[in-house]
């Protein structure tokens, strides 16, 4: 949620409405001159097929733009649309390519979120290819954007229908049935190469399946995509990489800075600590990732396995009192 001054009045701006603008086009062929506004209304139809995103009408922006000509910013007509986040773009010409380049900003603080960008044929017959694979990636950037439980660890905007597949398959993942994850996981990684985490998932369930072989062919795999890494991705891998290697101790350098980015890594932190033999800084990550006044209702699989982990913490120490009051509480959330 951001706030935008319309005059005296601040204007509420949801992050979950989005204006796409024309993509300025900076190739100078006029055949292409309406590529910009095509471009951008292509956008908007996919958006609007995203859950949960709500787009303001293209065709009133462009109008509202032309109206103000020189005298109102694309932020300000934004803003006075009520949408939080914006879509500007250009396009240029490669040879016998066009290349698209669009950035994703908060029209409140006009702090840039995110940049795709994504290459297609010149020649007519194809000349839709770039902006529709400019359209995937846009979408997947919105989804990530309102995605509060992945937001941190896919920090590296995927297609959208990789992004689909993702939560797909870390949901099979989470469930425990990791040979359907493995499958599931790398159909999603075939769709997406720019996209390492369903790897990453296909690496950890291997690992899951005690399958130490296929878990280093996956790892070779992702040693020659570290250059698209995100610096979360790149912890991740560095920690897969320690544990292939049999080092418990090296996992948990890594593993700190990704739970100081989300207390919510408290149970993957916990879980490398406890075989490090390290049983102290496994409760203490588990201590603060505890969420308070919790419900059966709004219990999930996490809270699960941190309080599983937090009794078997607290019994390596002689903590035996509190391993039952963590036994109790795991009675009462998870009766069911």
């Amino acid at each position: 949620i951001g706030f935008f001054r319309d005059g005296a009045e601040v204007v509420l701006l949801p992050d979950d409405k989005v204006a796409v603008f024309p993509f300025e086009n900076l190739t100078g062929d006029p055949e292409l001159e309406e590529l910009g506004k095509i471009t951008a209304h292509h956008v908007v139809a996919g958006l609007s097929w995203t859950e949960d995103v709500r787009v303001a009408a293209a065709s009133a922006l462009i109008r509202d733009m032309e109206r103000a000509a020189a005298s109102a910013s694309e932020q300000e007509v934004a803003g006075l649309h009520q949408a939080g986040v914006m879509v500007t773009g250009i396009i240029t010409r490669e040879q016998d390519e066009l290349l698209l380049q669009a950035s994703i900003t908060r029209v409140s603080t006009g702090e840039v979120l995110t940049t795709v960008e994504e290459r297609g044929p010149l020649a007519l017959e194809g000349r839709m290819v770039g902006p529709d694979r400019l359209r995937q990636r846009i979408m997947g950037a919105m989804a990530l954007h309102l995605d509060d439980t992945h937001r941190v660890g896919l920090s590296n905007p995927p297609s959208y229908e990789s992004y689909r597949g993702f939560l797909r398959c870390d949901e099979i993942f989470l469930a425990g049935l990791f040979a359907e994850a493995v499958t599931q996981c790398t159909e999603t990684a075939a769709l997406d190469s720019t996209f390492t985490a369903p790897l990453s998932l296909v690496f950890a369930a291997y690992v899951r399946l005690n399958r130490p072989q296929e878990a280093d062919s996956v790892l070779r795999i992702l040693e020659t995509r570290r250059h698209l890494m995100t610096p979360t991705d790149l912890l991740t891998y560095e920690v897969n990489r320690a544990w292939l290697a049999g080092d418990w101790l090296g996992t948990l350098p890594p593993l700190r800075v990704l739970l100081d980015q989300d207390p919510r890594n408290a149970t993957y932190f916990a879980t490398y600590a406890m075989i490090a033999g390290r049983p102290r800084e496994a409760l203490d990550a588990l201590s603060a990732g505890r969420r308070e006044g919790l419900q059966p209702e709004t219990a999930d699989l996490n809270d699960y396995i941190l309080l599983f982990e937090s009794s078997w913490a607290n019994l390596v120490l002689g903590q035996y009192e509190e391993a039952l009051d963590d036994v109790r509480e795991g009675r009462t959330l998870f009766s069911q």
